[in-house]
């Protein structure tokens, strides 16, 4: 199952407490089409047919079926750009799940 780095999981509480997210909300990372990218985004509550993932500090991510299968045995981390940006990525490939729309 994912691992979520402890940089990964402040990343995630920090941007949920910017936008007064509810506790149950987390970080959801899905396919948005069937042969795109993996996208993140911030979600209220996970979708029907989500994986939660539920990191040390309680941050949650919500997986879809693609991300699960492309996740799944990954770590998720996190690095900020010079201007603030956040790109969530899988550790041991360092390619980014870009930022949804």
């Amino acid at each position: 199952m994912l691992i979520v780095t402890d940089f990964a999981a402040a990343a995630i509480r920090h941007l949920l407490d910017g936008c007064n997210a509810p506790d149950d909300a987390g970080l959801r990372i899905a396919r948005a089409s069937s042969a795109g990218p993996l996208k993140a985004r911030l979600a209220r509550a996970p979708a029907p047919e989500d994986t939660v993932v539920i990191a040390a500090d309680g941050a949650r991510v919500f997986l879809d079926r693609a991300a699960v299968n492309l996740l799944g045995d990954k770590i998720l981390d996190v690095s900020i750009g010079v201007h603030g940006r956040v790109v969530f990525f899988p550790a041991d490939a360092r390619q980014p799940v870009e930022p949804g729309r």
